[in-house]
């Protein structure tokens, strides 16, 4: 390391220029006394990334040049509506014994009472450091044009400290802010790195710690390695409901009237889609005849599940019918499947029931047919 490094001096301060943004320095500091010397001590460091920081320090730089003091201080007292012309051409040596050479031409204008100065130069000035070379420019307005063609239009300008550009192929940018066009802007990147844009095209790979999504679309699969917290989700995903079901404790009130009775509702989707359940219906009549029957009502598709017959004086098992497996066609969202069951006849002390295994709630799946390859049931 110490091969590769560059003596600064000795001092009690030092400030070091030429550094580049975004690069990381190692600056090797020692104290010497009269005692000795002590170790080397590491400091990692950056150059600053405040752009106001950097211009006010080549300010600095270019006012302390003699080229800078000769191109931006008035060249005499004007009268008012007065106009001069200078130019300057020399080469000489310092008191110090440094080399300095310096080319300018200037032109200054007095008129009610508002002074103006354009002005051009070049320099070459030997510091402690070694050669330094300059051009400088002073002026309201400085514009590059390219008259081919007849072409008035110019391809840069800088002027109230903006710089305007047609067009630039630029190999490294480095910026504290970026603001597109429009109002409000398209796109804009805010010195503390927040980052809005109308729309955005990123074919490659985008990594966020938090943040929020709307109207997103999501064409290809997705992992999702965490915890999946949503309040409403449709689509081809595995639903589940465990409790928050409105069945009764015991026997539905409508058990001893005949008729269709819904048993509850299943929201429709665009899809097939299959429902299990740990759930069972049973209906008996242990006393009469009695006739039962168990169907899904699709929007007027009815695919019938289970019937009984209880025989005469209820001798015959009634209907014991788990909920598992059972294909959901696609009626479309905003619309009902009805899970139904019909009795036959009023009045004979029937008992229907909808029930989940003793110490259960009642527990919902529905998910896209074809995605599973085992249900809640026994194999």
């Amino acid at each position: 390391m110490e091969t590769q490094a560059q003596y600064l001096g000795e001092g009690t301060s030092w400030i070091k220029d030429g550094l580049k943004p975004r690069v990381d320095y190692y600056f090797y500091v020692r104290s010497v006394n009269l005692l000795g010397k002590s170790d080397y001590l590491e400091k990692i460091a950056r150059a600053s990334e405040d752009a106001d920081g950097y211009l006010e320090f080549f300010k600095d730089k270019i006012t302390d040049t003699h080229l800078g003091k000769d191109l931006l201080q008035k060249m005499t007292v004007l009268s008012e509506g007065a106009a001069k012309i200078e130019k300057i051409s020399k080469s000489w040596t310092d008191t110090q014994g440094h080399l300095n050479s310096l080319w300018s031409v200037k032109m200054q204008q007095l008129r009610d009472g508002k002074y103006c100065l354009a002005g051009f130069g070049m320099g070459i000035e030997e510091k402690p450091d070694g050669m330094h070379s300059q051009i400088l420019m002073a002026a309201d307005r400085v514009a590059f044009v390219n008259p081919r063609n007849g072409n008035h239009s110019p391809a840069l300008v800088i002027e109230d400290d903006r710089i305007f550009f047609d067009e630039a192929l630029i190999k490294k940018l480095q910026a504290v802010s970026i603001t597109g066009s429009g109002t409000p802007p398209a796109f804009e990147l805010t010195p503390e790195g927040k980052l809005t844009a109308k729309k955005a095209d990123i074919s490659g790979t985008i990594r966020a710690l938090k943040g929020e999504l709307d109207n997103v679309l999501i064409k290809d699969t997705c992992t999702i390695n965490g915890t999946l917290d949503a309040k409403h989700i449709t689509g081809d995903i595995y639903n589940a409901q465990s409790g928050g079901i409105d069945l009764p404790s015991g026997k539905f009130s409508w058990s001893d009237t005949g008729g269709w009775h819904v048993i509850f509702y299943i929201a429709g989707e665009n899809f097939d889609r299959i429902l299990d359940t740990n759930l069972t219906v049973t209906a008996e009549c242990r006393r009469q005849r009695q006739q039962f029957h168990l169907l899904l009502n699709s929007e007027g598709e009815k695919k019938h599940l289970c019937k009984a017959d209880t025989g005469n004086k209820g001798r015959l098992p009634g209907m014991n019918f788990r909920l598992q497996g059972i294909r959901l066609p696609a009626i479309g969202r905003g619309k009902q499947h009805a899970l139904m069951t019909k009795i036959g006849d009023s009045y004979r002390s029937s008992s229907v029931y909808c029930k989940p295994p003793a110490g259960e709630v009642p527990r919902f799946a529905v998910y896209r047919a074809g995605n599973a390859f085992i249900t809640s049931g026994s194999l």
